[in-house]
């Protein structure tokens, strides 16, 4: 009786560390290192950018950097544009409506 008590739990172990084991292996590789950081949005020249988006941005200054965005599901156009002597930060849609304009940070 002894023998099979102790066999009985000998297989109790191997079954739980067995499932242990398996539960284990679906976890991903990279536990315990730092998530991959996101690729930054590339830079656009403004001959890449819709007539109407061009040509707004054309009139704000002149374009010196030109990124494409997702904005509420939908393309947006981020520029950094000099005039004046200063430099502003502007979003435009493909269509050429301006959704912000803010002096950029220096």
């Amino acid at each position: 009786m002894k023998a099979s008590f102790h066999s009985a739990a000998a297989f109790a172990s191997l079954c739980v560390a067995s499932a242990a084991f398996c539960a284990d292996e679906v976890q991903p590789a990279n536990i315990g290192q730092p998530a991959p950081m996101s690729q930054p949005a590339p830079n656009l020249d403004v001959t890449q950018l819709p007539a109407a988006a061009q040509a707004t941005l054309q009139r704000e200054g002149r374009v010196s950097k030109v990124v494409q965005v997702t904005d509420s599901g939908g393309r947006v156009y981020e520029a950094t544009i000099s005039k004046d002597g200063r430099n502003y930060s502007v979003q435009v849609t493909g269509d050429g409506t301006i959704l912000s304009r803010e002096a950029a940070q220096q």
